[in-house]
Parts: C-alpha cells; sequence; structure tokens
C-alpha cells in the first residue's frame, strides 16, 4: 500500500505513471489522501471539487496509459494528513472523515463500482 497526501501532491504523482502501472500491476494498491484537514484549506473545498480534482489526476493516469478499472479497484481514499491543530481542534478532522465517505459514495456511483 502506498499512502500519499494527494491533495497537495497529486502533480507530483501523476508524472510517476509508469511506476505506478507496475506498482498497481504487482497487485499494489494507492491510498489517496485527498481531503485536506487543515481548517482553511478544508473550508475552500467540497465534495464537488474535491471529486473534479481527484478525477483529474486519475485521467491524467488514464492518459498515460494505466488501465482505468485496474486503477479504481486498487484505490482507497482518506484524509490527505492528519492535523489537530486547527482553530476548532478535531472538528475539521472529523469533517473531514466524514467527507471521504461521501466522496467514495459519489465516485462508486459515478464510476459503477461495488462495495468490497
Amino acid at each position: 500500500m502506498l499512502s500519499l497526501d494527494v491533495y497537495s501532491n497529486g502533480e507530483i504523482l501523476v508524472s510517476y505513471a509508469k511506476p505506478i502501472s507496475r506498482f498497481l500491476e504487482r497487485g499494489g494498491r494507492l491510498i489517496w489522501g485527498i481531503v485536506p484537514t487543515n481548517f482553511e484549506p478544508f473550508a475552500k473545498e467540497d465534495r464537488k471539487s474535491l471529486e473534479q480534482r481527484l478525477s483529474s489526476y486519475w485521467r491524467v493516469l488514464e492518459q498515460k496509459g494505466i488501465d482505468r478499472q485496474l486503477l479504481l479497484s486498487r484505490s482507497m481514499l482518506s484524509p490527505a494528513t492528519c492535523c489537530l491543530i486547527n482553530p476548532d481542534g478535531e472538528l475539521t478532522v472529523e469533517r473531514a472523515f466524514q467527507s471521504v465517505k461521501a466522496l467514495s459514495i459519489a465516485l462508486r456511483e459515478r464510476f459503477h463500482l461495488s462495495w468490497p
């Protein structure tokens, strides 16, 4: 498993399409840390904007030759980081986990993915 903060580093990740492809083909899984947990970035995002950001990364990888079904079947979502220094304490982090769940449901519906 490879877990990354793609909210902040997604452009860097997609530049490594060939190694990612080999990783997935060997059974690897990617954990997409897409939901920010810092107060200010979290306040600027919503489910739709995060879905668009993540989908754009997936589109780039697909254009670089990674099979979409392989990529999606070996992907999980998570918060981008764990941040407990927010002015609201843990509230933003809790909301981030709720956003991960909502985003996961929306993406499963959009890409017709079943629950494991």
